[in-house]
C-alpha cells in the first residue's frame, strides 16, 4: 500500500469531446503513485459522455459522474467532491493537460509545509492543435508572484489576477471543507476561492512548468470582450466577489486594491455595454472610497 497521501483529481467536462481523452490519459500517466480520478460530465450536448464511458470501461477505480442536468461548474464540482477521498485535490478542466511529474512535484512542496492551503506552478499555453504558444508566467512575472506572496497575496490578487494560474493548483482538502467549498452562486470558481484561502492561509508558488493550459476561442475569459449572456454571468459573479471582498477588507491598502479591481471591471462593463454593472460598479467604487477614507492608517 502506498504511503504517499492520496490526491484526488476532479476532471470537469462540458462539451470537451475533442480533448477529454488527452486530459484523462495525462492523469493516469502521472509519476505520482496515489491518485484518485473522478470525471464529471455536466450534461454535455456533444459525444463527450460516450467517449468517457468507453475510456472508463476497463478502469473500475475511476468514478464517472454524469449529471442529469447542467449544474454549472461550481455546483457540479462541489457535488463531485462529496465522493472524493484525497488529502489534496486538483480542479482539472477536460481540455487541459497535466505533465507527467505535475502531482508528484506539487505534493513534495505541500508536504514540506502542511499549513499551506494551496501550491501552484507555472504552466504553458497550448492551442486547439496542442501547439505550445508561450509560458504562462515569464521571469519578470514569477519574480512579482514571489513578492506578492511574501507581501499580501490576498491584496495583490484582489487588485490584479496576473498572479493566478488556477489550472496548476493543488489544494488542501481540509481547508476546502472548512470554507464550505466553492460558492455555488458564482459562474466560475477560482478568483473567489483564491481570495478566501489567501485571506487566512499561506500559499506557495513553484516556478516549474507542470501543466498545459489550453486556450480556445470559446474560453470563458474571452467573454469579457463581447456582449452576451455569458458576459453578463461573468459580470454578475465578479460583482458578487468584489462585494464579498469589500466585507473581508480591513486595511487601507486592501481597499485601494479593491478600488483598482473595480476600476478594471468598470472598463470591461463599458467595453461590453453593460449599463447595469457599470452603475453597480460605480456605487461599489463610491462605497469603497468612503470606507478607505474612514479607515485608520496602517
Amino acid at each position: 500500500m502506498s504511503t504517499s497521501p492520496l490526491v484526488t483529481v476532479i476532471c470537469s467536462c462540458y462539451n470537451h469531446s475533442e480533448y477529454v481523452l488527452k486530459s484523462l490519459d495525462a492523469v493516469t500517466n502521472q509519476t505520482y503513485p496515489n491518485v484518485e480520478l473522478i470525471v464529471v460530465d455536466d450534461c454535455s450536448t456533444d459525444n463527450s459522455i460516450e467517449i468517457i464511458e468507453n475510456w472508463t470501461r476497463n478502469k473500475p477505480k475511476v468514478l464517472f459522474i454524469k449529471n442529469s442536468k447542467n449544474l454549472g461548474l461550481t455546483r457540479s464540482f462541489n457535488h463531485a467532491m462529496k465522493s472524493a477521498s484525497g488529502k489534496y485535490f486538483m480542479d482539472l478542466a477536460a481540455d487541459d493537460i497535466l505533465l507527467p511529474n505535475c502531482i508528484e512535484t506539487l505534493v513534495k512542496s505541500f508536504e514540506k509545509n502542511l499549513d499551506l492551503a494551496m501550491v501552484y506552478s507555472n504552466a504553458e499555453t497550448i492551442n486547439e492543435k496542442d501547439e505550445v504558444k508561450e509560458t504562462f508566467f515569464n521571469k519578470a512575472q514569477t519574480a512579482k508572484i514571489k513578492t506578492a506572496i511574501q507581501d499580501n497575496f490576498y491584496q495583490n490578487i484582489l487588485a490584479n489576477s496576473i498572479y493566478m494560474c488556477s489550472v496548476s493548483a493543488l489544494y488542501n482538502r481540509n481547508i476546502f471543507d472548512t470554507l464550505n467549498g466553492y460558492d455555488e452562486g458564482l459562474y466560475f470558481e477560482d478568483f473567489d476561492y483564491w481570495l478566501r484561502i489567501s485571506r487566512k492561509h499561506p500559499v506557495e508558488f513553484i516556478d516549474i512548468i507542470l501543466v498545459q493550459k489550453r486556450f480556445l476561442e470559446n474560453s470563458m475569459g474571452n467573454g469579457f470582450f463581447v456582449k452576451s449572456e455569458h458576459t453578463h454571468k461573468l459580470h454578475t459573479s465578479f460583482y458578487i466577489i468584489l462585494k464579498k471582498a469589500y466585507s473581508m477588507n480591513v486595511k487601507k491598502s486592501e481597499y485601494v486594491a479593491l478600488l483598482q479591481r473595480i476600476y478594471k471591471q468598470t472598463r470591461w462593463a463599458i467595453k461590453t455595454i453593460n449599463v447595469k454593472y457599470l452603475f453597480l460598479y460605480f456605487v461599489l467604487f463610491t462605497q469603497t472610497l468612503c470606507k478607505l477614507i474612514s479607515v485608520k492608517k496602517e
